[in-house]
């Protein structure tokens, strides 16, 4: 039967690659994992131990981890000062002369991908001598034990992130991933849609109040989820997180900080070009800036997270994860401009109005099939790096909520084809019939896209849920990946 089920499931996985890739699939990846220690979970020693060591699947962050050593009588031996080797998989303390007794060991640890993980095990030193010559644990050749070895007996469901949804940190996210891709469609509808469809127009300055309002939803988006940082890393509370040394250490000694600092100095720096055109300056050149600025702020969630935790073994994951939101910020961003900005200033009836109408639709679905392709593309290649399999899919939270907004990713997709192939050929049809128009053939196409823009909200809610789940598959290693010299420049601004 396990030979079955396992010839199953390997058949079975091509098949499920390809139903992702239909379904766009979003970016998911293992959380680190205590996988081994020395001494051992409930193990029994003979002598005191030299030092205390943790070996996890992935890399961690040592400025951001500890240990505590907590004696049965509550004497507590804490270390923050962390030794680290292996790709800083491996973090050890070198410890003091414990007495014989009972020990528990209680641990945190930041990993690569900027989640807070903890546990504890207990020990026990049946004498309270010290063993001779033996060299401390974070100096050791030897390899480390196994995962089955080591923590046989131990409670598991402690050493990751508990399951759940982090609604705090997913809400915030879900609030930036809104922004960021409505400030970039901006930019990309005005330079790559409209301007080419009917030249400058009223449109560009309800548009610009668009972005004005999600680039400082964008800003205290960034404001919010530096202090959620601060509080999850140092365990205090909410108005405590505010502690201009805390927030420097966030920012100066984990991961989170560089891509942070870039995200906002660029999204200050757009928000100034934003005041300039909206002030009456409509300067070309500040619509090619502002895509390109946008673009950058769009290639921070890529330098944090899951996507940054992929890099070591696939390195691709950071610029797929990029171009996965650049496509959707065309498609989504654009959505929101047709919806929301554009009827408003265009002309108020009659063939004039559905002829502007026909153009910018016409122009927008080859930029919006255009983005599809890259979505579908980045889509398939992320499953393939971060979904062990199709059981996982349906054996966890994270698969059902992935497969959840799969689900209305695809509703999007069909609704735009209803759109693009149906409504739109009687939008010009109408435009160009002689006589009264009569009925705005334009209205079934405005409504739909709202409706569409209504299910990519809820598409960016669930992604913002996946990106604080136990994710589906881990990896061997981990690597530094630091952001380019040019964004880190801005970001010290």
């Amino acid at each position: 039967m396990p030979e079955t089920s396992s010839l199953i499931r390997r058949a079975a996985k091509p098949a499920a690659s390809f139903l992702l890739l239909l379904l766009f699939a979003g970016s998911v990846f293992a959380h680190a994992k205590l996988v081994a220690s020395s001494p051992s979970a409930n193990e029994t020693l003979s002598s005191v131990p030299k030092a205390i060591e943790l070996t996890f699947s992935v890399a961690v962050q040592p400025s951001m981890s500890s240990i505590t050593i907590i004696a049965s009588d509550g004497k507590r031996y804490e270390f923050n000062d962390l030794t680290a080797r292996d790709g800083d998989k491996v973090i050890a303390a070198a410890l003091p002369e414990l007495t014989a007794g009972k020990y528990t060991v209680e641990w945190k640890a930041l990993s690569a991908d900027d989640h807070m993980i903890r546990g504890s095990f207990p020990f026990e030193v049946k004498s309270g001598e010290s063993p001779e010559a033996a060299p401390p644990a974070a100096t050791a050749q030897e390899p480390a034990p196994s995962a089955e070895h080591d923590h046989s007996q131990m409670d598991h469901s402690m050493h990751e992130t508990p399951a759940g949804i982090n609604w705090p940190q997913s809400l915030i996210r879900w609030l930036a991933y809104i922004a960021m891709l409505t400030l970039a469609g901006v930019f990309a509808f005005c330079v790559i849609v409209l301007r080419p469809a009917i030249g400058e127009s009223a449109a560009e300055g309800r548009i610009l109040s668009i972005a004005f309002a999600a680039v400082l939803l964008l800003i205290v988006a960034n404001l919010a989820a530096l202090v959620l940082q601060s509080s999850m890393l140092f365990d205090t509370g909410f108005f405590a997180s505010f502690d201009p040394a805390q927030l420097q250490r966030v920012v100066t000694e984990t991961t989170f900080g560089p891509p942070w600092a870039m995200q906002t100095a660029w999204s200050v720096v757009v928000l100034v070009a934003v005041i300039v055109l909206r002030g009456g300056k409509r300067i070309n050149f500040l619509w090619w800036f502002g895509l390109v600025a946008s673009a950058f702020i769009l290639l921070a969630p890529s330098l944090t997270g899951h996507a940054r935790a992929a890099f070591a073994d696939y390195q691709f994951s950071i610029v797929s994860g990029w171009l996965h939101l650049v496509a959707a910020a065309v498609w989504v961003g654009g959505l929101v401009q047709i919806g929301f900005a554009l009827p408003a200033v265009l002309a108020s009836a009659g063939r004039e109005r559905l002829l502007e109408i026909s153009a910018v639709i016409a122009r927008f679905n080859k930029a919006a099939m255009a983005a599809t392709a890259v979505i579908v593309l980045t889509g398939l290649y992320n499953s393939w790096i971060h979904v062990e399999g199709p059981a996982a899919l349906i054996e966890s939270q994270y698969g059902w909520v992935l497969m959840a907004k799969a689900g209305l990713s695809l509703v999007m997709v069909v609704l735009g084809g209803v759109n693009a192939f149906v409504v739109h050929p009687k939008i010009k049809q109408q435009a160009n019939a002689e006589g009264d128009p009569g009925s705005d053939a334009s209205l079934p196409l405005l409504r739909n896209v709202k409706i569409e823009v209504a299910i990519a909200a809820a598409v960016l809610l669930l992604a913002a849920i996946l990106a604080f789940l136990p994710p589906a598959r881990e990896h061997s290693q981990q690597a530094e990946f630091r952001p380019p010299k040019e964004c880190c420049s801005v970001a010290r601004l």
